[in-house]
């Protein structure tokens, strides 16, 4: 960053995005919170991207009322979650066997207009089959079909389960 500035180059948000990236990578939350501030102070906002990485890095250390608090943070700046952040977003709660609030989750993001993608099955139906839920796993399967996705063999890995 130092370099950038001796040569006149004003960091933008995917530079600062890169550097915010590397240090949530790290688990130093401490350091990338510090480094959105300065972020800020010099006038550049995050982006749906930085957002995005800050909720995943939330999401994948439990932090699931933070990630929550950072989607209110965005929405405020009229900032709307995409199906990327979503599937963060149910992703954690799959992890934590929360299966209302991931399907609440699925429900508000279709609700928001967000169409699902192959990875929001994936996760789905993942978190459904590794808890042994196999009847809700080939119900939510079957509901698939009014989505449109092309079915692929990496949404079935749960049907070879016992």
């Amino acid at each position: 960053m130092e370099t950038m500035r001796m040569q006149g180059i004003k960091p933008d948000v995917v530079t600062w995005g890169i550097i915010v990236n590397d240090l949530l990578k790290k688990r130093m939350m401490f350091e990338a919170g510090h480094t959105i501030k300065t972020m800020g102070n010099q006038g550049i906002k995050p982006d749906i991207v930085v957002y995005g990485m800050i909720i995943d890095a939330l999401c994948k250390l439990s932090r699931f009322s933070d990630a929550l608090n950072v989607v209110q943070i965005m929405r405020n700046q009229g900032i709307e979650p995409n199906v990327i952040i979503y599937n963060s977003l149910m992703q954690c709660m799959c992890r934590k066997c929360n299966f209302p609030v991931a399907f609440k989750i699925f429900t508000g993001m279709i609700a928001s207009g967000n169409d699902p993608n192959a990875a929001t099955f994936s996760i789905l139906l993942h978190g459904l089959s590794k808890k042994g839920k196999h009847v809700e796993a080939l119900e939510f399967f079957r509901s698939m079909q009014k989505y449109e996705l092309e079915i692929k063999t990496v949404h079935c890995t749960w049907a070879d389960l016992p």
